[in-house]
């Protein structure tokens, strides 16, 4: 039987989820959530919020995270490249056919391609009533990073087609959304830095449901951690984060000290994971274990990684 992960504010004895069994499915190109339970709680005994991580279709790094809650609504956080459109809907028509809230931290392929894939080619399964972003102007990204310019020139093409009403674009620090029993506050503005531009201007959301905080980071960088930190360093606490740009070459150290987590979310596949880049493990350029090692020294041990699956954890006050 499939049980999924129970997160508790109560729960004292951490478990990391990396078991064979995840593993196993994944050769056999079998998606199966991570079935170790924690505290021995059955999925039928379990009640609250439920978080599902999807672990993405082409073995790449992604963010595509939906969180229902008790009371039925249904929260979107990105969805990953067009290729993790269909898995996403999915999950998403498993919970209702409706996205009561979308948000969206940064217009990366990586990130936002899920839902342009939607929007063309199955917009008429699902209803979604609002979706959340901050972009700048496409000139902006024309000239900043122009190789992506025309993935934000084809999203925002799909984005006008929908029902007026539909689109909040204006969100700034301390914008408050409801979706019946989640919460969440936007956590800063919109940034417009020199360096690292469009993982910078990601959107830093912190969501509460199911009695847990969880801070999504999105791509933010080096010098947008910094900036976060100033600007929003008392509202950072969170039980679970996301880890910033897929766990690499994000945030530095001070912004997972300022956030304190229990839990950390890594929509990072393996060979990131790893800093693989096909010649073994720490061969690659990335600082994921680095990363790793930080959060280690801030006393983290349960670490869920899309490496393993996908990921469905339960909320629990």
């Amino acid at each position: 039987m499939i049980k999924s992960i129970v997160l508790s504010m109560l729960l004292t004895t951490a478990m990391a989820v990396t078991g064979p069994g995840a593993a196993a499915s994944k050769e056999a190109g079998q998606e199966t959530p991570i079935t170790q339970t924690a505290g021995e709680k059955e999925e039928s005994e379990a009640s609250g919020a439920e978080l599902t991580m999807l672990s993405g279709a082409g073995g790449s790094q992604m963010l595509g995270v939906v969180i229902h809650s008790e009371g039925g609504k249904t929260v979107v956080i990105d969805g990953g490249w067009d290729d993790d459109g269909d898995q996403l809907l999915e999950t998403i028509k498993r919970k209702g056919q409706k996205v009561d809230v979308w948000l969206i931290t940064n217009p990366h392929s990586d990130h936002i391609g899920a839902l342009r894939h939607i929007l063309r080619e199955r917009a008429d399964q699902i209803l979604i009533d609002k979706i959340y972003y901050s972009f700048a102007p496409l000139s902006w990204y024309e000239e900043v990073a122009p190789e992506d310019a025309p993935t934000v020139s084809t999203l925002m093409e799909e984005l006008r087609k929908l029902p007026q009403g539909t689109l909040c674009d204006t969100i700034k620090k301390g914008f408050e959304i409801e979706a019946g029993d989640i919460h969440i506050t936007v956590l800063n503005d919109r940034y417009a830095l020199d360096s690292d531009p469009i993982n910078n201007s990601s959107i830093v959301y912190s969501v509460k449901a199911g009695g847990q905080t969880i801070l999504f980071l999105g791509d933010m960088g080096y010098d947008g951690g910094y900036r976060l930190l100033k600007d929003s360093e008392e509202l950072l606490k969170a039980d679970l984060v996301q880890m910033a740009h897929h766990g690499q070459n994000g945030v530095d150290k001070p912004v997972y000290q300022a956030i304190s987590p229990r839990v950390c979310l890594w929509p990072t596949p393996q060979w990131l994971w790893d800093n693989d880049k096909g010649e073994g493990y720490d061969t690659g350029p990335w600082r994921t274990i680095e990363t790793r090692e930080w959060m280690q020294s801030l006393g983290v041990s349960e670490n869920y990684c899309i490496k393993d699956g996908e990921i469905v954890l339960q909320l629990k006050e």
